[in-house]
């Protein structure tokens, strides 16, 4: 029998116009995709990176370099 995931946590994230509509576009590419899916597969692949690639990542985040996106 599959693990039940619980899923007790709840989190606020603030977007620009930009980001928001880079995750609407991520939701509407498959339906069955919701935000908090997109948002924990972005967690998944942070997790799956180096951890100086993540922190270059993160950073960049962190001063809006992701218009490349």
């Amino acid at each position: 029998m599959a693990k039940a995931h619980n899923k007790n946590h709840a989190t606020t994230l603030r977007l620009d116009d930009g980001a928001l509509g880079r995750l609407q576009r991520m939701v509407a590419e498959n339906p069955f995709y919701n935000p908090s899916h997109v948002m924990r597969g972005a967690l998944l692949a942070l997790c799956r990176l180096t951890y100086s690639e993540r922190e270059a990542c993160i950073l960049d985040a962190a001063k809006g370099g992701v218009d490349e996106l």
